[in-house]
């Protein structure tokens, strides 16, 4: 979910606690994620939306089409949206009523595979098949050629057959390997003797293995696809490798592990059945939401906040309150010994707003830390907040957050 989107309908996604859509963090998050994550969320939503995408195609909509609403207006107006996920495969959020998750509504039941796929697949045995694909939009054939080397030697050292979406002829290619331009991936991963689905990590690929229950190896490329992967290992559902790190052997390393070790099979069945079970499919439930709201006239009882608007819920809310609600804790077991002065610190503001620069040193940490922090601005538009980075500055040195007695990093547990 966009945590801007969802602000505009009224629904404000906490970054104490909400990762953004790029980068997942430990459960729970220490104090420096919760820091790093608002200031993911601030500046992409700067970078997004005040920046470059959407007034370079608000000026393109506008050259056309002169009396059409600004798109950040029309967003406003939205009476429901489907989101592409699910409890079960993603941070569990506390959502509204016009905000319904479909996620994998694209997903369905195996369909028969064309006979010369169904031969190849069966013919491995107990072997198996290890199934390669880049995605539509990353081809296989543009993969520089020292990684496209040491897949196919990696390939040839396997007992494994492989079934290899690549768009191009390829030369030297393994006799346990077949190569397609185009494969029927979901009819593919449903298949019994599937063992290992090799990815990039995109979303839609990551929701369809884990409907058919196939364990992944992912290989991320760029966007979502990191946090995707880190999903996957952190779920136990198969493993990810960096592309520049890539030898043969850490390849032939990483499948043998997900084919050997039952607990990846296990993971993404267990997974699998609790997506599954639903008392509707995701397109039913997409159907019925939207079929509600044009019975509903645009079903103004499931607006809530968004009829407010983010200003007018937020406007009595300044940013250094904001900044003390997500980063300061009330004990000292948390934050270490110098929690409590920490709290003061941010508190003590001069009478123009202006928090005063203070130094202090960590008692684990022979380096003085410290923070300089500008309050008073109120927070006014999900996308009017160029003044708050312009004005307001929050440096963090490394080495600030201290670990607590417990040995974990510090951070607000509550």
């Amino acid at each position: 979910m966009e945590p801007r989107q969802s602000a505009v309908l009224g629904n404000v996604l906490n970054p104490a606690y909400v990762p953004n859509f790029l980068e997942d963090y430990p459960r729970p998050m220490s104090l420096w994620h919760r820091f790093h994550n608002a200031l993911v969320h601030i500046g992409f939503a700067l970078y997004w939306r005040k920046w470059t995408i959407v007034p370079l195609i608000q000026k393109e909509i506008s050259a056309q089409f002169p009396e059409l609403p600004l798109l950040l207006d029309l967003e406003r107006n939205v009476s429901l949206s489907l989101l592409n996920s699910h409890f079960s495969m993603n941070t569990p959020l506390p959502l509204l009523p016009s905000q319904v998750e479909v996620g994998a509504m694209h997903c369905r039941p195996a369909n028969p595979l064309p006979q010369e796929l169904e031969s190849w697949i069966t013919g491995a045995g107990s072997s198996g098949v290890i199934y390669f694909s880049l995605g539509s939009f990353a081809r296989s054939s543009t993969m520089p050629v020292q990684y496209r080397d040491l897949f196919i030697q990696a390939f040839r050292r396997l007992p494994q057959r492989v079934i290899w979406k690549y768009e191009e002829e390829l030369e030297d290619v393994p006799d346990n390997v077949m190569i397609s331009k185009w494969l029927p991936q979901q009819d593919i991963l449903a298949h019994n003797n599937v063992k290992v689905f090799i990815t990039h990590g995109g979303l839609l690929s990551m929701q369809e293995a884990i409907y058919h229950a196939t364990p992944l190896l992912a290989l991320p490329i760029y966007g979502d696809q990191p946090k995707n992967s880190m999903f996957i290992k952190n779920s136990g559902l198969g493993d990810f490798l960096i592309w520049e790190e890539l030898t043969v052997d850490m390849i032939v390393g990483a499948l043998t592990k997900i084919l050997i070790d039952p607990k990846y099979k296990e993971n993404v069945l267990r997974m699998s059945l609790s997506m599954r079970d639903q008392p509707i499919s995701p397109t039913e439930l997409a159907v019925f939401w939207t079929e509600y709201v044009i019975r509903h006239k645009g079903a103004p009882q499931e607006e809530g906040l968004a009829a407010a608007s983010f200003r007018e819920s937020h406007k009595s809310r300044k940013y250094g309150e904001l900044v003390h609600y997500m980063f300061v804790a009330t004990g000292s077991d948390t934050l270490g010994p110098w929690g409590k002065n920490a709290s003061k610190f941010l508190k003590a503001k001069d009478s123009s707003g202006l928090v005063k620069e203070r130094k202090f040193t960590c008692k684990y940490s022979p380096d003085p830390a410290f923070v300089l922090m500008v309050a008073g601005a109120s927070i006014a538009d999900p996308v009017d907040v160029a003044t708050i980075i312009g004005h307001h500055l929050v440096r963090i040195r490394q080495g600030f957050f201290p670990s607590n007695k417990r040995g974990k990093p510090s951070g607000l547990y509550y």
